[in-house]
């Protein structure tokens, strides 16, 4: 089974989800995804690179077009007949992935709150989901959608 891969490059900066979502929805129409599927695909892949803008770097690492590292999302897409794998990588601060806990999603609603359920969205629209920090600071969060047969 021959595996393509795709690489993008962007800048920590909410102005480049626009083409993310263009690439990530292209790549995935592309494959025998339903319409639910590219949309859950495309919606946790946005959360992912919305939660690196917010959370992984300072304000002063935010700066759109600074370049460097230390600034970058870097989005590898691994394509085949039976799966899309995306790896969002970054340099920022790490993240306690397995003591992440769930919120009480009725309160989380009742109180109207905007924010923190987008780890809860990638692990519910993706069939797998990892998370790894190498020993040189990248963190890489790992999402894995299955095409699911006829």
């Amino acid at each position: 089974m021959k595996t393509d891969s795709i690489y993008l490059k962007i800048p920590s900066d909410k102005f480049f989800l626009g083409l993310v979502r263009k690439v990530i929805t292209e790549l995935a129409g592309g494959m025998n995804y339903s319409q639910d599927d590219i949309a859950k695909i495309e919606i946790a892949v946005d959360e992912a690179c919305t939660n690196v803008i917010k959370y992984a770097y300072t304000s002063e690492e935010k700066i759109a077009f600074k370049g460097g590292k230390d600034n970058e999302i870097n989005i590898k897409v691994n394509i085949n007949t039976k799966r899309i794998i995306i790896e969002v990588s970054d340099a920022g601060k790490e993240f306690d992935f397995e003591n992440y806990h769930v919120p009480d999603i009725a309160a989380h609603l009742k109180e109207m709150k905007m924010h923190g359920l987008g780890l809860y969205i990638i692990k519910n629209f993706m069939d797998d989901v990892s998370y790894k920090r190498t020993p040189d600071g990248v963190n890489t969060l790992t999402l894995v959608k299955y095409i699911k047969k006829g």
